[in-house]
């Protein structure tokens, strides 16, 4: 059977798969956390899904207009408490997906820099999209991987054009990297999502130590 994933744009997204249309259908089943950047201004991106709001602590970092949120900077952008109703999701379903309508600054960023991460460090997440140079680089925790969810899931072909990105995660271990509509990376993941650290804040365009700045538009 196949799977339904959630597609729209622009936005960021968090969701769990549910049985139904391929990952390039646009649907809403499964949403844990939606990010439209829809306002222009202040300092709160709000989740249209949940209660995962945003917090940018440094707005001069961004650009923000309606419907995109341009990264120019360390932006410090943290969602305003831990995301333990995703964590717990994820555990018990042992499903997540990750998609993203996104334009990189440039194709030198490296770090990898990171797109979105679901982090404690620099060494130590339960998942980041990321960018090194022309490759997209995704870790994801398992009881398998080492605490900074690697070996990476990478693919080539990464480029300064309006992007849609799609992870998936599914709960025989098979993990796929869709970009426009197109499976670029496919393979199996070893372990299960029960070691996720519930107690884990989002972070968007940078590490949380501000080490691994990635520049762009969502």
């Amino acid at each position: 059977m196949k799977r339904k994933f959630l597609s729209c744009l622009p936005l960021f997204a968090l969701c769990l798969p549910t049985s139904g249309q391929d990952a390039a259908t646009r649907t809403s089943e499964g949403l844990q956390t939606l990010y439209d950047f829809s306002s222009a201004n202040g300092d709160v991106i709000r989740d249209k899904a949940g209660d995962n709001d945003l917090k940018i602590g440094k707005p001069n970092a961004v650009k923000r207009a309606s419907g995109s949120l341009e990264i120019t900077a360390s932006p410090a952008i943290r969602s305003v408490k831990p995301m333990r109703g995703l964590v717990e999701a994820v555990r018990k379903s042992g499903e997540f997906t990750i998609e993203a309508w996104i334009r990189p600054a440039n194709t030198s960023q490296e770090g990898p820099a990171r797109i979105v991460s679901l982090s404690k460090d620099a060494n130590s997440r339960n998942f980041t999209l990321g960018q090194e140079k022309s490759k997209w680089d995704v870790r994801f925790l398992t009881t398998q991987t080492g605490r900074n969810g690697t070996p990476s899931l990478f693919a080539g072909g990464l480029n300064t054009e309006l992007t849609h990105v799609v992870y998936t995660q599914e709960n025989s271990g098979r993990i796929r990297l869709f970009v426009n509509g197109k499976t670029v990376a496919d393979r199996k993941l070893d372990g299960d999502t029960s070691n996720w650290e519930p107690n884990l804040h989002l972070a968007l365009g940078d590490e949380h130590s501000g080490s691994r700045l990635w520049k762009g538009t969502f």
